[in-house]
């Protein structure tokens, strides 16, 4: 039987008698009714007040009928059970201080039926816990709301206003709760050792008025479903928690000015948030933060404000992060708007294995993995960074596989990429502007330590006045980095210079003995024919610097005559590229 909502109906003096609608007016109480209908199928209208002053329990084969005013009034010390259906409309039907329970055949209750007002003045903490405690054991454990606003102040237990602990569907409706006093407002949680198989909200807003402690509790719940949530105001924590729980979907959330993170996640095993809209003004605290979550994906995000990270991810070695995924992200922060890192917890590494970073908007990401567990690939694609501020745009430490690409990076007072502990990184097809606004020095684009392997390819880079080299190696023992097809304007060198030979001005058969690294410098054309006191078997990697006023260097290889090249032409790089060659004893060939 489903509960259904009728139009107030009020009754005159007529009595319905027999067959199977039966007034509760035929008998002298609604125990009587009971006992006298016993097995059979039977509507039971009730028109006026009664009152059980003794145990009663209503059996499956009787339906409540309410009809405005009636109502039951349940003494206290006395238990109704009801295990049949109910059909009322939105008043209060039930009343009284004892205990309404039982195994209602109903597909919803309604905090009305047991006396909320949603006048926002009244508190009604108390009819919902009555409602919360009839519906935990209904066929259909949902609550529908009202689109009003409900004052609840009053603890259901410890400082917990409204406290579910079974899988529930709560239908919003547009509703507001809103909290009386300091207190976890809504929590609904299972244990460690007893899941709950679901939580469904949808269409509520929860105001924290202000008041200490979290709007939305979560803990221990094998799937959860939120839609069109709003959680804001809180004193002293989080807007919105969610913790040890399995498969979590958020969808079109808002949540903002809290004293902790207004969206919190601990423990998630699939985490997924698609819709966001947030902010925060308190000192230190981040907008969203997720900490030992196993796969995480985020999509179409607004932080419009923060005063530390917009998104921050921490995990330590409780959880390894396998995937994470960010897309469509808008981030005005103080901070980095995106921090991933990598860290460790009694004594255990984190491990973090792929991240995902899609047309992204903000100041400054960063991705630092654990030293002994490296994250294992990094790909950011259209990010747009402007006026990133005194730092890197892009910062990565203990990672193996970065790659940068197709994106808008303008003004820093730092260079647009920092990788230190790396193993590879490209940086292939951006647009590069101003490196170094603002700074006393000259600035890198790109700076690098201890990483093995550098590649920046198909970029466009207009330094400003501050713009020093493009690759800047701080590492004890340097790298060469691949760097091809880039248009470079305003940028002082290629490298920091300190690893390589100048060849001389004009030196058409330039010695390489016992070096790899050289660079050119040419004031006018000059050819080189082949490279002097070469061993067999060694490499050598050429810079080509000078610029005859077209972009290309002063200086041409010729083919033919000790040094062959893969296009079987003679060469005239641009500037700003190099060039590989390997010695077999009689020739050098180009790589």
């Amino acid at each position: 039987m489903r509960a259904a909502i009728f139009p107030k109906v009020i009754v005159d003096d007529w009595i319905v008698k027999g067959g199977p609608w039966v007034d509760v007016r035929s008998y002298d109480s609604l125990a009587n009714a009971v006992s006298a209908i016993g097995s059979s199928n039977v509507t039971l209208f009730i028109p006026n007040t009664q009152t059980v002053s003794s145990d009663l329990t209503i059996p499956e084969n009787i339906t409540l009928y309410f009809l405005y005013p009636g109502k039951i009034t349940v003494n206290s010390g006395c238990t109704l059970t009801i295990n049949g259906g109910i059909i009322a409309s939105l008043y209060q039907i039930f009343d009284g201080d004892g205990t309404i329970t039982g195994n209602p055949k109903i597909e919803a209750v309604y905090p009305e039926w047991f006396g909320a007002k949603g006048d926002e003045v009244t508190d009604d903490a108390k009819a919902f816990h009555k409602c919360i405690s009839f519906i935990k054991n209904a066929i259909y454990n949902k609550i529908i709301l009202q689109k009003t606003t409900y004052l609840v102040t009053s603890y259901q237990t410890s400082n917990y206003i409204l406290y579910i602990d079974f899988p529930v569907i709560i239908e919003g409706n547009g509703a507001i709760l809103k909290k009386g006093q300091d207190g976890y407002c809504l929590v609904i949680e299972g244990t460690d050792t007893n899941y709950l198989d679901f939580v469904e909200i949808s269409n509520l807003e929860i105001d924290g008025n202000s008041k200490g402690l979290q709007c939305l509790t979560l803990n221990y719940i094998k799937k959860v479903n939120f839609k069109n949530i709003k959680a804001h105001n809180t004193a002293t924590d989080d807007c919105i928690s969610i913790a040890r729980s399995e498969q979590v979907s958020l969808n079109n959330i808002e949540a903002y000015e809290a004293g902790s993170w207004p969206l919190f996640f601990h423990l998630v095993n699939d985490l997924r948030v698609e819709g966001f809209k947030g902010y925060n003004s308190t000192a230190d605290i981040d907008v969203i933060d997720i900490k030992n979550c196993e796969n995480v994906k985020l999509k179409n995000i607004i932080i419009s404000n923060s005063a530390r990270y917009g998104i921050r991810i921490r995990n330590s070695g409780l959880k390894t992060l396998k995937t994470l995924f960010i897309e469509n992200v808008d981030i005005t922060s103080d901070w980095d708007g995106i921090s991933v890192i990598a860290d460790q917890e009694d004594g255990t590494s984190s491990d973090i294995y792929s991240i995902m970073l899609l047309n992204i908007s903000t100041k400054r990401i960063e991705v630092t993995g654990y030293s002994a567990t490296p994250v294992r690939c990094v790909y950011v694609s259209n990010l747009k960074s402007e006026d990133w501020g005194g730092d890197y745009a892009t910062a990565f430490k203990y990672s193996e596989i970065i790659k940068i690409e197709n994106s808008y990076f303008d003004k820093g007072l730092y260079g647009i990429c920092n990788a230190q502990n790396c193993k590879l990184v490209s940086v292939d097809g951006n647009v590069i502007k101003n490196v170094g606004e603002g700074s006393t020095i000259n600035r890198p684009v790109i700076s690098i330590l201890n990483t093995e392997h550098l590649y920046v390819e198909n970029n466009v880079v207009e330094g400003g006045s501050k713009t020093g080299y493009l690759v800047e190696d701080t590492s004890d023992t340097k790298i060469v980095p691949v760097i091809k097809n880039n248009k470079l304007f305003n940028v002082a060198e290629l490298f920091n210079g300190d690893i390589y030979t100048t060849f001389s001005d004009g030196d058409t058969t330039p010695s390489v003995a016992n070096k790899k690294y050289f660079k050119e410098a040419n004031t006018s054309a000059t050819s080189i024919t082949t490279f002097d006191d070469g061993i067999s078997g060694q490499e050598i990697v050429i810079i080509f610097t000078s610029d005859d006023g077209t972009g290309k260097s002063y200086t041409t290889i010729v083919h033919g005559s000790g040094i062959y090249l893969k296009g079987g032409t003679n060469v005239t790089p641009d500037t700003n590229t190099t060039m590989s060659f390997v010695y077999d004893g009689s020739n050098w060939y180009e790589l």
